[in-house]
């Protein structure tokens, strides 16, 4: 429950809708956990195969983690942060697509995800120093 108000009281003040804010807070909790780790995994890899079968999890997954890293893993992320860019938003598109554009969300996040992603990391107040 720590984890709940802390990500609440910090994400509050985000310039989005509550139900973005909601997910965004969702997706930090749900990758703080090793079982949704997808580091030894290769993303490029997992968006082939999503494309392949058109599996929304997939898609959502990649997108998610790829959000992940660029808050809590910025260093990580800069390495690699065109790939890192172009996956998560091309998946959070497909998720759009998938759910035939009912959930608007998807989409945002993929129009603005590096501003999104830069947003909630400010608010997180992270730096390099302290991850």
């Amino acid at each position: 429950m720590l984890l709940d108000t802390f990500l609440h009281e910090k994400l509050i003040e985000l310039p989005y809708q509550d139900e973005l804010k909601a997910y965004i807070i969702s997706v930090c909790k749900q990758h703080m956990f090793v079982e949704n780790d997808l580091s030894n995994q290769s993303m490029t890899l997992m968006f082939i195969d999503a494309c392949q079968r058109n599996e929304f999890s997939t898609f959502q997954s990649i997108a998610d983690w790829s959000f992940w890293i660029a808050v809590f893993k910025h260093e990580f992320f800069k390495k690699h942060s065109i790939v890192y860019n172009e996956l998560a938003r091309a998946s959070y598109m497909q998720c759009h697509f998938i759910l035939k554009k009912k959930w608007p969300i998807f989409e945002q996040l993929a129009t603005d995800f590096p501003k999104i992603t830069g947003q909630t990391r400010t608010k997180l107040v992270l730096s390099s120093d302290n991850l």
